[in-house]
């Protein structure tokens, strides 16, 4: 049985990308959340709607340390490849936490404005490189 667990992902930086290094193991890594929009048509209306879905992305590695260096703003439009990972933890009042996060394997700025460089990372993130 062959398996697979990609995603393709276009939009918009929620906020600027922000970098941390994990306490356990002291790697870098980088965070964004990115908002995909898709627009539908209302019935009732006629009118165009909007419905936007937010995701969290990380990036780890390598990859993290090339987006450090470019500095992803708010706003910035780009390309995410990456894979799905889903987290399960009990916080410290034993409430039972879910994520859904974006493991990104590559990043590609798609800005055209002027004086802004288009930047593209991307690494190849084997199992053993991921901290969960």
């Amino acid at each position: 049985m062959i398996y697979l667990n990609r995603v393709e992902l276009m939009g918009y930086l929620g906020e600027d990308a922000m970098t941390f290094v994990a306490a356990s193991s002291g790697r870098k890594y980088v965070k964004f959340s990115l908002a995909t929009t898709k627009r539908t048509k209302d019935k009732a209306t006629g009118n165009a709607v909007d419905h936007t879905q937010w995701h969290s992305v990380t990036a780890w590695a390598k990859l993290a340390e090339t987006l450090d260096r470019i500095k992803l703003a708010k706003g910035t439009p780009v390309y995410v490849d990456g894979e799905v990972s889903y987290r399960r933890w009990t916080d410290s009042d034993g409430v039972v936490k879910y994520a859904t996060d974006i493991v990104a394997s590559r990043v590609q700025s798609l800005s055209t404005r002027q004086g802004q460089v288009q930047a593209s990372a991307s690494q190849n993130c084997e199992d053993e490189d991921l901290p969960f």
